[in-house]
């Protein structure tokens, strides 16, 4: 069997190169797929985020996401101030010769459905539990409070009950208390009677699902895996 031979697009909602995420994407791919990054936020450099894209400027309702900054700076952003900024973004990369997109959110940016060869991790993941889990009862673990009750919509189905708690995977500091609620939370959720948890934030990484394997006896689904996977079945062989 040779070598895959492609050139992928990661699009991250915050600023690029996103090497937190992308090295467990590149074990799955192997050294000879060329990765290009590219961030929805690459354009402000080191200058504060907007005020307009930010979370507390939201309403309400309005859907956000967390993502991470290159100085290493958490941020929260409303979907519908990012949609055109990642439309730019897709240009770009495309511009750049990309044949393959993937998108580093698991947000479902119904408007970036359409996008030729863009691979969002949202279908990908709630079909894949759909399938895996059709009925019973889901865990669902995402990055910042303020998505619980969207995620708690996101994931309800009809034979389904879902459980949706709250764990950064960016904030840290070195009492571990990070990883010690991640752990805790997933814990809490087996406690409960969940037969699948899901990491639902590209920001998890591999070693924080095996972290979390260790403790909990039901599966654990990690979308950054689920997304290389499928880049990785859509390359061609050298």
């Amino acid at each position: 069997m040779g070598a895959l031979s492609c050139k992928i697009g990661l699009i991250t909602i915050g600023q690029a190169p996103r090497s937190d995420i992308t090295q467990d994407i590149r074990a799955v791919l192997g050294d000879s797929v060329e990765l290009v990054e590219a961030g929805a936020l690459d354009f402000l450099g080191d200058s504060p985020v907007p005020e307009a894209l930010l979370h507390k400027d939201a309403g309400k309702h309005a859907v956000t996401y967390v993502s991470r900054l290159r100085d290493g700076r958490v941020v929260e952003m409303t979907e519908k101030a990012l949609i055109p900024l990642l439309w730019l973004s897709i240009e770009r990369l495309r511009a750049e010769g990309v044949t393959i997109l993937g998108l580093l959110c698991t947000g479902e940016y119904r408007a970036l459905a359409k996008a030729r060869d863009l691979i969002r991790p949202y279908p990908l993941i709630h079909n894949l539990v759909d399938a895996v889990l059709p009925e019973g009862h889901l865990g669902v673990i995402v990055p910042v409070e303020s998505q619980v009750r969207l995620k708690q919509r996101e994931w309800a189905a009809v034979n389904r009950c879902c459980t949706v708690e709250w764990a950064s995977p960016y904030k840290q500091d070195s009492s571990g208390a990070q990883k010690s609620r991640l752990l805790e939370v997933a814990r809490a959720m087996e406690d409960n009677g969940v037969e699948l948890i899901v990491l639902d934030c590209l920001g998890f990484s591999m070693e924080m699902k095996e972290m979390i394997q260790q403790v909990v006896k039901c599966p654990v689904l990690l979308p950054r895996s689920v997304l290389a996977w499928t880049l990785r079945e859509l390359c061609r062989q050298a």
